[in-house]
């Protein structure tokens, strides 16, 4: 069994963290944490947060031939040994974990706080223009809107429904907001991946604390 895990520091927008060694009994762990030496600029077409979610949403293909795979981001650290291991415990018999988001509840909500926001300095700077109403027109009505994930880590089985999962969020993500929270809901629905919900709230787990 093979696992890898994934971070992306592209533009050095975050200060170099050493990680603490990762052991899952029985597994072969990897680690590849991209940066602007290993996955270099793509400055006349990319920005470097849109370029980071190819890491994001394609790490089978950038690290190829894992079982399991572990998304961090790059303003987290993994500092604690069993980190990995919690993960794959919620995770080894599930298509995703992802952690419930801890402060909104649906798309609609967040799409709303962030139209809310757009006038304050950070939001404005990374989102202003972005198609925020054309990605809620994409999602059918067939879709129930009644979850909403944080995609700031996430561990996924290697499969072919994942893997189609995560191009179709490549898509939505590139195509419409970069906010790639706002399609998560409803493409792990569309593809009809199952899901181990972490109730812990993610800007305060243990596991992946904040080093920003």
């Amino acid at each position: 069994m093979k696992i890898a895990i994934i971070s992306a520091n592209l533009g050095n927008f975050e200060k170099h963290i050493d990680w603490v060694e990762q052991k899952v009994e029985g597994a072969d762990v990897s680690v590849h944490r991209f940066d602007d030496k290993t996955f270099p600029p793509r400055k006349r077409t990319m920005h470097p947060r849109l370029q980071a979610r190819i890491v994001k949403m394609f790490g089978w293909e950038m690290a190829p031939g894992h079982d399991y795979y572990l998304w961090v981001d790059s303003s987290r650290a993994l500092l604690r040994p069993d980190a990995l291991a919690w993960f794959f415990e919620k995770g080894k018999d599930k298509d995703l974990v992802l952690f419930k988001h801890p402060q909104r509840n649906t798309i609609k909500e967040e799409a709303d706080f962030i139209k809310s926001k757009l006038s304050h300095k950070y939001l404005d700077l990374r989102y202003a223009g972005e198609l925020i109403d054309e990605q809620l027109k994409a999602i059918p009505d067939t879709y129930v809107d009644n979850k909403l994930y944080a995609s700031t880590a996430f561990f996924y089985k290697d499969s072919q429904k994942v893997r189609s999962f995560l191009t179709a969020w490549w898509v939505h993500t590139s195509r419409y907001h970069a906010v790639d929270q706002l399609a998560l809901p409803y493409l792990v629905w569309n593809h009809n991946c199952s899901v181990h919900e972490l109730d812990e709230d993610v800007y305060n787990c243990e596991y992946i604390p904040v080093v920003r």
